[in-house]
């Protein structure tokens, strides 16, 4: 004998809970009862606990969603990473290369790349350098002089922490035949996966091959 059917008395529709749920004016499921009717059906004659159930399954959705996107961010923060490296030989005594470096005043005069500096090469000052794109705009960086270690090394560091830093070094090393000077640089941040950077390592080549061409000329070569 098929069992009696629960009615819902405000909508006067068959009252079909799906399996598992229990509600008071919702017994049991209905005989004949197909699953999208039965669906349909519970939704009417029960909307208050169908209505509450949806929001608290929408709610925990929306957290998770929301709780994945921040950790992606995060990932694409942590593992965004780029690595800038040019080196060249010159022949001078460090001295000589760093004394060029240092005279940030005439580097209109032979820099391609960075065509302004302004601010003190001193521990902690701040540093305003104008950089010169492939595009010939230029771009304003402010820096920090994180580590000055006279005619051996220049380290600046800026940006914002999470969306773009950079770590950049000029080196000098004595070697044989005169000085290997590097520019290293090491930048971090969300931006990097949307910026086109593949100009900055070609461009301080340029720079480093600027800076031979100034020092030599400097020493009557």
């Amino acid at each position: 004998t098929p069992a009696p059917a629960l009615v819902d008395a405000r909508t006067g529709l068959p009252s079909c809970l799906p399996p598992g749920r229990r509600h008071s004016t919702c017994r049991r499921r209905l005989n004949g009862c197909g699953r999208f009717g039965s669906q349909i059906g519970w939704a009417r004659a029960c909307p208050v606990d169908f209505g509450a159930r949806t929001i608290s399954t929408i709610r925990t959705s929306i957290k998770w969603i929301a709780g994945l996107g921040v950790v992606a961010v995060i990932a694409l923060i942590l593992l965004g990473k780029k690595t800038f490296h040019a080196e060249a030989v010159i022949p001078a005594p460090p001295s000589a290369v760093w004394e060029v470096l240092m005279d940030t005043t005439r580097y209109p005069e032979w820099n391609p790349v960075f065509v302004s500096v302004s601010g003190p090469y001193e521990q902690g000052g701040e540093i305003l350098n104008e950089v010169r794109d492939p595009k010939g705009e230029i771009l304003e960086m402010t820096a920090t002089v994180a580590e000055l270690v006279p005619e051996r090394k220049l380290r600046q560091t800026g940006g914002v922490t999470g969306f773009i830093t950079f770590d950049h070094q000029w080196l000098l090393e004595p070697v044989d035949g005169g000085t290997r000077v590097t520019q290293h640089e090491v930048d971090r941040g969300l931006y990097l996966w949307f910026w086109d950077s593949s100009w900055i390592e070609p461009a301080y080549g340029r720079t480093n091959e600027a800076l031979k061409a100034r020092v030599m000329s400097l020493s009557g070569r």
